[in-house]
């Protein structure tokens, strides 16, 4: 299918991909924060239960 539909799109960014500097550095930076706060939510319940509670089979 590519081979066939490939050389009919001329479209720029297609042809010629490149990125911004800004755009990169701040894609990196909006990743890394919501992976933190992905992150820090699960951790800061698990570290709010004690230690017998999570090891009590129920």
């Amino acid at each position: 299918l590519l081979e066939f539909v490939g050389p009919h799109i001329e479209v720029d960014y297609i042809m010629n991909p490149s990125v911004n500097f800004t755009v990169a550095i701040s894609t990196v930076f909006v990743l890394v924060l919501a992976g933190a706060v992905a992150g820090f939510f699960p951790a800061w319940r698990a570290a709010n239960i004690h230690t017998i509670d999570a090891l009590r089979d129920e």
